[in-house]
Protein backbone atom coordinates (compact mmCIF):
# COMPACT_ATOMS: atom_id res chain seq x y z
CA UNK A 1 0.00 0.00 0.00
CA UNK A 2 2.75 2.05 0.50
CA UNK A 3 4.32 1.82 -2.98
CA UNK A 4 5.12 5.38 -3.81
CA UNK A 5 6.85 5.77 -0.39
CA UNK A 6 8.73 2.77 -0.72
CA UNK A 7 9.59 2.91 -4.59
CA UNK A 8 12.00 6.00 -3.98
CA UNK A 9 13.95 3.74 -2.44
CA UNK A 10 14.30 0.66 -5.22
CA UNK A 11 16.48 1.01 -8.04
CA UNK A 12 14.22 -1.19 -10.11
CA UNK A 13 10.95 -0.79 -9.89
CA UNK A 14 10.27 -2.42 -13.12
CA UNK A 15 12.10 -5.20 -12.17
CA UNK A 16 10.09 -5.49 -8.93
CA UNK A 17 6.71 -5.35 -10.62
CA UNK A 18 7.74 -7.97 -13.03
CA UNK A 19 8.78 -10.32 -10.75
CA UNK A 20 5.01 -9.88 -9.33
CA UNK A 21 3.66 -10.29 -12.60
CA UNK A 22 5.85 -13.98 -12.42
CA UNK A 23 4.84 -14.64 -8.86
CA UNK A 24 1.42 -13.67 -9.95
CA UNK A 25 0.80 -16.30 -12.21
CA UNK A 26 2.64 -19.09 -10.41
CA UNK A 27 0.42 -22.19 -10.98
CA UNK A 28 0.64 -24.11 -7.86
CA UNK A 29 1.36 -21.47 -5.30
CA UNK A 30 -2.52 -20.07 -4.73
CA UNK A 31 -2.24 -17.86 -1.37
CA UNK A 32 1.30 -16.62 -2.85
CA UNK A 33 -0.31 -15.74 -6.42
CA UNK A 34 -3.48 -14.03 -4.81
CA UNK A 35 -0.73 -11.93 -2.62
CA UNK A 36 0.99 -10.70 -5.62
CA UNK A 37 -1.76 -10.20 -7.56
CA UNK A 38 -2.97 -8.08 -5.25
CA UNK A 39 0.32 -6.13 -4.65
CA UNK A 40 0.39 -5.48 -8.52
CA UNK A 41 -3.31 -3.93 -8.30
CA UNK A 42 -2.28 -1.76 -5.55
CA UNK A 43 0.45 -0.58 -7.47
CA UNK A 44 -1.11 -0.07 -10.80
CA UNK A 45 -3.95 2.02 -8.91
CA UNK A 46 -1.19 3.93 -7.59
CA UNK A 47 1.24 4.35 -10.43
CA UNK A 48 -0.42 3.62 -13.20
CA UNK A 49 2.46 4.35 -15.74
CA UNK A 50 5.37 2.90 -13.75
CA UNK A 51 2.88 -0.58 -13.93
CA UNK A 52 2.08 -0.48 -17.73
CA UNK A 53 6.01 0.19 -18.61
CA UNK A 54 6.81 -2.98 -16.51
CA UNK A 55 3.93 -4.88 -17.08
CA UNK A 56 2.90 -3.92 -21.28
CA UNK A 57 6.97 -3.75 -21.95
CA UNK A 58 7.12 -7.16 -23.54
CA UNK A 59 4.71 -6.98 -25.41
CA UNK A 60 5.49 -3.13 -26.40
CA UNK A 61 8.96 -4.70 -27.42
CA UNK A 62 7.74 -8.16 -28.78
CA UNK A 63 7.59 -6.80 -32.71
CA UNK A 64 11.48 -7.27 -32.22
CA UNK A 65 11.27 -10.60 -30.79
CA UNK A 66 10.99 -14.46 -31.58
CA UNK A 67 9.31 -17.06 -30.59
CA UNK A 68 12.04 -18.56 -28.24
CA UNK A 69 12.70 -15.05 -26.63
CA UNK A 70 9.69 -15.06 -24.60
CA UNK A 71 6.98 -17.41 -23.45
CA UNK A 72 3.88 -16.70 -24.92
CA UNK A 73 1.40 -17.47 -22.22
CA UNK A 74 2.95 -14.62 -20.15
CA UNK A 75 1.65 -11.69 -22.91
CA UNK A 76 -1.58 -13.11 -22.75
CA UNK A 77 -1.63 -13.46 -18.92
CA UNK A 78 -0.10 -9.41 -18.60
CA UNK A 79 -3.47 -8.30 -20.86
CA UNK A 80 -5.58 -10.09 -18.03
CA UNK A 81 -3.66 -8.37 -15.11
CA UNK A 82 -4.20 -4.98 -17.03
CA UNK A 83 -7.61 -6.01 -17.86
CA UNK A 84 -8.02 -6.45 -13.88
CA UNK A 85 -6.75 -3.42 -13.09
CA UNK A 86 -8.98 -1.52 -15.62
CA UNK A 87 -12.04 -3.59 -14.01
CA UNK A 88 -10.86 -3.08 -10.23
CA UNK A 89 -9.62 0.88 -10.50
CA UNK A 90 -11.05 2.30 -13.87
CA UNK A 91 -10.29 5.80 -12.46
CA UNK A 92 -6.48 5.29 -12.12
CA UNK A 93 -5.93 4.41 -15.98
CA UNK A 94 -7.31 7.68 -17.50
CA UNK A 95 -4.13 9.47 -17.80
CA UNK A 96 -2.47 6.53 -19.37
CA UNK A 97 -5.37 5.34 -21.65
CA UNK A 98 -3.05 5.68 -24.87
CA UNK A 99 -0.68 3.99 -23.79
CA UNK A 100 -2.47 1.03 -22.23
CA UNK A 101 -4.12 0.84 -25.83
CA UNK A 102 -1.07 0.68 -27.93
CA UNK A 103 0.27 -2.10 -25.68
CA UNK A 104 -3.22 -3.51 -25.99
CA UNK A 105 -2.87 -3.30 -30.18
CA UNK A 106 1.06 -4.33 -30.54
CA UNK A 107 -0.52 -7.28 -28.91
CA UNK A 108 -2.17 -8.16 -31.81
CA UNK A 109 0.77 -7.42 -34.83
CA UNK A 110 0.05 -10.14 -37.73
CA UNK A 111 3.19 -10.11 -38.38
CA UNK A 112 4.69 -11.54 -34.80
CA UNK A 113 2.48 -14.75 -35.22
CA UNK A 114 3.43 -16.57 -32.12
CA UNK A 115 2.24 -13.13 -29.99
CA UNK A 116 -1.22 -12.30 -32.04
CA UNK A 117 -1.56 -16.21 -31.28
CA UNK A 118 -1.10 -15.79 -27.47
CA UNK A 119 -2.95 -12.82 -26.82
CA UNK A 120 -6.33 -12.64 -29.79
CA UNK A 121 -8.64 -14.10 -26.79
CA UNK A 122 -7.40 -11.87 -24.25
CA UNK A 123 -6.86 -8.56 -26.09
CA UNK A 124 -10.25 -9.05 -27.79
CA UNK A 125 -11.62 -9.13 -23.98
CA UNK A 126 -9.50 -6.27 -22.81
CA UNK A 127 -10.75 -4.04 -25.52
CA UNK A 128 -14.38 -4.91 -24.73
CA UNK A 129 -13.87 -4.04 -21.21
CA UNK A 130 -11.91 -1.00 -22.20
CA UNK A 131 -15.01 0.43 -24.44
CA UNK A 132 -17.73 -0.69 -22.00
CA UNK A 133 -15.54 1.30 -18.53
CA UNK A 134 -14.32 4.43 -20.66
CA UNK A 135 -16.24 6.86 -23.09
CA UNK A 136 -13.36 7.94 -24.51
CA UNK A 137 -12.68 4.68 -26.22
CA UNK A 138 -14.85 3.53 -29.34
CA UNK A 139 -15.07 0.16 -31.22
CA UNK A 140 -16.14 0.04 -34.67
CA UNK A 141 -16.87 -3.88 -35.79
CA UNK A 142 -17.27 -3.42 -38.88
CA UNK A 143 -14.12 -1.87 -39.69
CA UNK A 144 -12.17 -2.72 -36.61
CA UNK A 145 -11.29 0.39 -35.95
CA UNK A 146 -10.11 1.58 -32.21
CA UNK A 147 -10.64 5.26 -31.24
CA UNK A 148 -9.27 6.89 -27.99
CA UNK A 149 -10.14 10.14 -27.17
CA UNK A 150 -7.34 12.05 -25.28
CA UNK A 151 -7.16 14.48 -22.15
CA UNK A 152 -5.15 17.43 -24.44
CA UNK A 153 -7.90 16.73 -27.37
CA UNK A 154 -6.49 14.30 -29.60
CA UNK A 155 -8.13 11.32 -30.54
CA UNK A 156 -6.02 8.26 -31.98
CA UNK A 157 -7.03 5.82 -34.17
CA UNK A 158 -5.94 2.43 -34.44
CA UNK A 159 -6.83 -0.72 -37.09
CA UNK A 160 -6.84 -3.88 -35.12
CA UNK A 161 -6.62 -6.27 -38.48
CA UNK A 162 -3.11 -4.26 -39.07
CA UNK A 163 -2.64 -2.97 -35.22
CA UNK A 164 -0.76 -0.18 -36.53
CA UNK A 165 -2.17 3.05 -35.61
CA UNK A 166 -4.36 4.79 -38.29
CA UNK A 167 -4.69 8.23 -37.97
CA UNK A 168 -4.97 11.08 -35.51
CA UNK A 169 -7.31 13.85 -35.08
CA UNK A 170 -5.94 17.33 -33.44
CA UNK A 171 -8.95 19.45 -33.99
CA UNK A 172 -10.46 19.81 -30.63
CA UNK A 173 -8.31 21.63 -27.52
CA UNK A 174 -10.69 20.27 -24.88
CA UNK A 175 -10.60 16.99 -23.79
CA UNK A 176 -12.02 14.16 -25.57
CA UNK A 177 -14.69 13.01 -22.83
CA UNK A 178 -16.80 10.87 -25.15
CA UNK A 179 -16.46 9.37 -28.69
CA UNK A 180 -19.18 6.85 -30.75
CA UNK A 181 -18.51 5.66 -34.05
CA UNK A 182 -21.18 6.88 -36.81
CA UNK A 183 -22.26 3.78 -38.93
Amino acid sequence: KGFTEWSKHIKDTNNLIQQLFKLSILPSHKLLTRTAHHALMLIGARDPSQFLRAIGRPVHQAGKATQNDFNASEYSQALQTIGALVKKYPASLLQVLPVLVESVVRSLNPHVHFLRNACLKSATGLVHDLVRKYPMIAFNQTTQRLAVGTRDGKIFIYDLVSATHWYTLENSKHEIAALAWDN
